[in-house]
Formats: C-alpha cells, structure tokens, sequence
C-alpha cells in the first residue's frame, strides 16, 4: 500500500499494483499514463520467459496478483496474473467473476491446452474456470488449488461491514508477517470503523505516512465485493483434474475434504509446511513451486 501511494505522489494518480510486472521505471509508468494504459487489466503478463503453456495464476480475496511474483520466477514457465479489473462494481458474484476470466483466458491462450492454478479465493475460481473452458474445448491441465480456507457445504451468512473490516486487517497484517493491528478492538462499536481501522494499520506500521484515502479505499472495495461474493458461493461437482495442496497450519484438513468431495478427478492432496500465508513466502515458497512443476509436467509425458 506505501508503494502505491509513492507512485501516485510522483504522478499524481492512482496506478494498480500490477503495472509494476510491466513497467520497472517511474518513467515507464508515467508513459502508461499519458497513454491510457494506467487501468487495471483483467490479465497481468508476469513472467514471458521459459517453456510450455502460459499458466494462468487467478487472485486471491484482495484482489491483487503481486503475492505471485516470487512463484512465478521458480516456475520455468509463462505466467500471467489474473485480477480484479476497474469497472466492475461493488457488487459480483463469484461466478460473474468466472465467466469473465474464463473469457479473458480463452482469448488470450496460445493453445489447446490452459494451466490454471490460485491461492485461496483464486484456487476456488480456477476450479470454476477450467469448468467454463473445459465446456469451450480447452484441455486443461491439473487445477492447481493452494490452500482453501471456506467450507464449500456451510452457509457462511451475512457478514457485517465492521467483521469484512477486521479480516481486511487480519489480511494485511499476516502477509507483512505482523501482528493482527485489531486485537482487542471491536470495529462493530464504533462509530466510524473504517477510521479506527486506518489508524490502527498506521500505528501497527502497516500504512506508510503518504498513504491516501483512495488507495486504502480502493483496496478495501475489492477485498469486500471479494469477500462477499466467495461467502455467497456455493460450487457444485468439478469435472477437472484437480491438485489440492493444502498448508499444514490454513486449511483444516476437513475443509480439504471436503472440497475433494466435490472433485470428480482428484489427482493428489499434498500437504505442505506453514500457514495460510507463509506458505507463499521465500523460505517455503521452493516446495510450493516443486509441487506446481510436478503437477503439471507429469501432463506433458
């Protein structure tokens, strides 16, 4: 969040996170700007080097697909990202999502065949758009899913603004490794949670000085509108062959179940060290990245 409040002080506007997979310099991103090209894109080129199918790489409930750069350097593949573009709304359901980036991929894919994987929200959606393009004739490759966290039987209910404020923090904090800033405050008591919240991020060193009002609230509208669509959706019977990797300490291993239950071609369950979100970090992110190369060349023999 500091680094896009940084980039809008230099040019005076709002850049998504992902214009930095494609433009490495101020002055690249202020070209981008004059030429219109400063939007939020449904697909985000990552890595163009190496061999084989792009794999595409779906969001996670922030909406964002910077927290697979570090993957996509191990990966010896193409990766594209997959994010929430500008002029959706406030209000989509998951499978609104779907059938855009079902689109967005078949588009863009140089073949017959489509690799797609996501981490949390994104692994639920990459089960639902290979089902989409499976029904245009793609042949995908095993789904890679990391880490689903929301039982796919249980009705999740209505979730107040101030719980949806309280996960955001949550969120932010375990993927900078800190503390949860909330601890101990209760957002539904007060009178203007979203303030409460932005001081406590301050406080925890979580927002930089610089940080604007429209880039906290722009994260904060994904990662509701997010948020509200994987509570509402309920999946049904996935045809594709699927990897489930689950993190030792996220996913309990009946959630993992579960969601086997409603794959008809579960290829492997694997189970790797750390948490929801250090398992995506530089210290474990290598056994990830083997999991994902194994997955997808065993396709290729």
């Amino acid at each position: 969040m500091q680094l896009v409040s940084r980039i809008r002080a230099a040019l005076g506007t709002t850049l998504p996170l992902s214009v930095l997979f494609t433009h490495s310099t101020v002055a690249a991103m202020a070209g981008a700007v004059r030429d219109g090209r400063a939007q939020r894109t449904t697909l985000v080129p990552i890595r163009s080097e190496g061999t084989g199918p792009i794999s595409y790489w779906i969001h996670p409930v922030g909406g964002d697909v910077v927290c697979y750069r570090g993957l996509a350097q191990l990966l010896g593949m193409p990766v594209t990202g997959v994010q929430v573009p500008d002029g959706l709304g406030s209000s989509f359901g998951l499978d609104e999502l779907a059938d855009l980036y079902a689109d967005a991929i078949a588009d863009d894919a140089t073949g017959p065949e489509v690799r797609i994987a996501g981490w949390s929200m994104g692994g639920v959606l990459a089960l639902e758009v290979a089902e989409r393009l499976a029904e245009r004739g793609f042949a995908a490759a095993p789904v890679v899913a990391l880490d689903l966290m929301e039982h796919p039987d249980e009705d999740h209910g209505e979730v107040s603004h101030a719980e949806l404020l309280a996960w955001f923090a949550r969120d932010v904090a375990h993927i900078a490794g800190a503390p949860d800033p909330l601890a101990g405050h209760d957002l539904a008591a007060e009178e203007d949670p979203a303030a409460v919240l932005t001081e406590r991020l301050r406080l925890g060193g979580l927002l930089g000085p610089d940080t604007d009002d429209e880039t906290i609230g722009a994260l904060l509208a994904r990662f509701t509108a997010n948020s509200r669509a994987l509570s509402g959706h309920r999946p049904g019977t996935y045809r594709a062959p699927a990897v489930l990797v689950r993190a030792a300490d996220g996913a309990s291993q009946d959630v993992t179940s579960a969601w086997a239950g409603h794959l008809k071609d579960l290829v492997a369950v694997h189970t790797l060290g750390g948490d929801h979100y250090s398992v995506l970090q530089p210290d474990r992110i290598e056994r990830f990245a083997s999991v994902v190369r194994a997955s997808w060349d065993a396709e290729d023999h």
